[in-house]
């Protein structure tokens, strides 16, 4: 088994963060592969136990939380111990402040 992790956007018009039909329900990615996916996953995991609401199943194997810039890179800086890498870290400085961004992690 194998994990990725990544950003898209919630308006991605293939994508509906609240659908209940988890077969191929997962935005496209708009973002680097975030490195890790398996601890991503995790943490999403630990966060949905712990009561929040926003982390939902998308797929059968695939788990996300929406975000705004601002949110998701505190979760990354905080993620990523030694700093974001670069790549991840050009993504996010090009993103709308304003846009709703879903980050996903999933095994395949």
């Amino acid at each position: 088994m194998s994990f990725d992790a990544y950003i898209g956007y919630l308006d991605d018009p293939d994508f509906d963060f609240n659908a209940t039909n988890w077969v191929g329900n997962i935005p496209n990615r708009a973002s680097p592969f975030i490195h890790d996916g398996y601890k991503v996953l995790t943490k999403l995991w630990d966060m949905k136990k712990a009561g929040d609401e926003g982390v939902r199943q998308l797929d059968w194997g695939a788990w996300g939380k929406v975000f705004k810039k601002g949110k998701l890179t505190y979760f990354l800086l905080d993620f990523y111990q030694y700093g974001i890498p670069d790549n991840v870290f050009k993504f996010l400085e090009g993103l709308d402040p304003e846009r709703d961004c879903v980050l996903v992690a999933y095994e395949y």
